[in-house]
């Protein structure tokens, strides 16, 4: 049997812009789990986290953060937030 991985959104965070950082940054919390039925040492989970900013240049209009990583609905989110 071949491993398998599921990741799995947990928490998707929004910090508001500040002094530091003009705009708001995201940071999104994701659960990975690597399983194989014949493995006796699997599962494992493991968490990771995950912090963007907006991506910004006055002299490439259409940057953008890459987000296509990240599950559909953190990308969502951080559009809304930036704008996109």
């Amino acid at each position: 049997m071949a491993i398998t991985k599921i990741s799995k959104l947990l928490e998707v965070i929004v910090h508001p812009a500040t002094d530091e950082s003009p705009e708001p940054i995201v940071t999104v919390v994701m659960q990975d789990s690597w399983d194989d039925p014949d493995d006796e040492l699997l599962p494992v989970t493991k968490k990771r986290t995950e912090t963007r900013g907006r991506a910004y240049d006055p002299e490439v209009p259409d940057l953008k953060t890459p987000l296509d990583d990240w599950p559909q609905l953190a990308q969502d989110i951080a559009k809304k937030v930036w704008r996109y």
